[in-house]
C-alpha cells in the first residue's frame, strides 16, 4: 500500500514523463522498491523518503548502504525477469513538508 509520500512522488514523476511500472515491488524478504519506472529508455528504481522536519537530517540522508544494497538486490531480480540488456539507474525522491525538493533527472 502506498503511503502519502509515495503518492506525491508518483504524481511528480508522471509530470516529468516517467511511466510507473510497479509500486512497492517486493521480492521474498529481500527488500522492497517503492516505485519502478520507465523514463525514456531506462528503468528507474525509486526510493521515496519523506520528512516533515529536519531533526534527523534531510530525507535522502536516511538511505544508507544497507538499504541501497537491498534495493540493488531486488532490482537485479526485477531486471532479470523484465528486461534484457537495458540501462537503469537508482533515484531517491526526497519530500519535505509535502513537496518534492530534489530529484536528479540527468
Amino acid at each position: 500500500m502506498q503511503n502519502h509520500g509515495e503518492k506525491i512522488a508518483e504524481k511528480y514523476l508522471i509530470s516529468l514523463g516517467y511511466r510507473i511500472l510497479e509500486r512497492n515491488f517486493r521480492y521474498k524478504n529481500w527488500g522492497e522498491i517503492d516505485l519502478i519506472c520507465r523514463y525514456k529508455n531506462e528503468f528507474v528504481f525509486v526510493e521515496v523518503r519523506e520528512r516533515n522536519n529536519l531533526n534527523f537530517g534531510r530525507p535522502e540522508e536516511s538511505v544508507g548502504r544497507e538499504k541501497f544494497r537491498k534495493i540493488a538486490r531486488v532490482a537485479r531480480i526485477y531486471l532479470s525477469r523484465n528486461a534484457t540488456d537495458c540501462d537503469f539507474r537508482f533515484e531517491v525522491v526526497s519530500i519535505f513538508n509535502g513537496k518534492v525538493y530534489n530529484l536528479d533527472t540527468s
